[in-house]
């Protein structure tokens, strides 16, 4: 029988997941300009009439619908202005929000101390009930997952700057983010605001999104909108803060410097 082989070391492991989730930004900005590139080279076809007209199948039956022309180029002019953008944003910041967790997730289950501490009042007694279950189980992971899950789900239902400027998730921060990239940290809240906002308000700017914007120019009920040098901004400073976060918790947290690879690269040149 061959020896197990020795398990990956953590930066290998978090750099090996940042790839994906950087490969997963190229993927957004790539659709994105998939649909502007060659959505409008479609509309002409379809407006001279050189390709089918499409055919829709009944969303509640087994009919099938030709479409019109004119409503196909309503279509593609909606997922141009209202469809692409917009879900290019939604998808970036959730991807983020998913990387981000995955650093809480594995440094908590790594080290279940920094469990004891931080989170609210409320929230650490509960936990602490939790703990006190776990260490009397003869199902210890499973308890443990389940602390993880509660204090990862309460770190990111707070403000979104917490997770960097306060590192309620005990990733050894420090002053990191509101000494190197503070505006960065400021445009991470706004993009988490605007898509809340796209998701839950129909794209109308709401008193919640000014709360946690208040840079922004958008009125109250004004209709949100994302363009082309606005998602690159966003995609690049999201996977910025998500390479600064992954670099911190390998040197500070496991005391592994990154030695090469996407995730040093991505934040050696993020410029915040």
């Amino acid at each position: 029988m061959s020896p197990s082989k020795p398990p990956l070391p953590p930066y290998i492991l978090i750099s090996k997941r940042f790839k994906t989730y950087d490969k997963t930004i190229r993927d957004i900005w790539e659709a994105y300009h998939f649909h502007s590139f060659y959505l409008p080279v479609l509309h002409d076809l379809i407006k001279k009439e050189n390709v089918p007209a499409l055919e829709l199948p009944a969303l509640g039956g087994p009919k099938v619908h030709v479409q019109k022309r004119n409503n196909t180029l309503g279509a593609i002019s909606h997922i141009l202005a209202k469809v692409s953008p917009q879900r290019s944003l939604i998808v970036a910041v959730s991807q983020s929000e998913a990387f981000l967790q995955y650093l809480a997730v594995r440094v908590f289950r790594d080290f279940p101390g920094r469990l004891l501490g931080g989170g609210d009042t409320d929230q650490r007694a509960r936990e602490m009930k939790l703990l006190e279950v776990m260490v009397k189980s003869a199902s210890r992971a499973e308890m443990l997952d389940k602390v993880i899950e509660e204090r990862v789900r309460g770190i990111f239902y707070g403000a979104p700057s917490d997770f960097f400027l306060k590192d309620k998730a005990k990733l050894g921060f420090g002053d990191h983010f509101s000494t190197n990239c503070p505006d960065a940290v400021n445009k991470f809240v706004e993009l988490c605001a605007r898509r809340n906002v796209l998701i839950h308000n129909d794209g109308k700017v709401d008193r919640k999104y000014l709360r946690e914007a208040p840079g922004s120019t958008f009125k109250l009920h004004e209709t949100i909108s994302v363009d082309e040098p606005y998602l690159r901004e966003a995609l690049l400073t999201l996977r910025g803060l998500c390479a600064a976060a992954g670099v911190l918790v390998c040197e500070r947290v496991y005391s592994d410097a990154v030695p090469s690879g996407r995730m040093l690269q991505r934040y050696k040149t993020f410029e915040p």
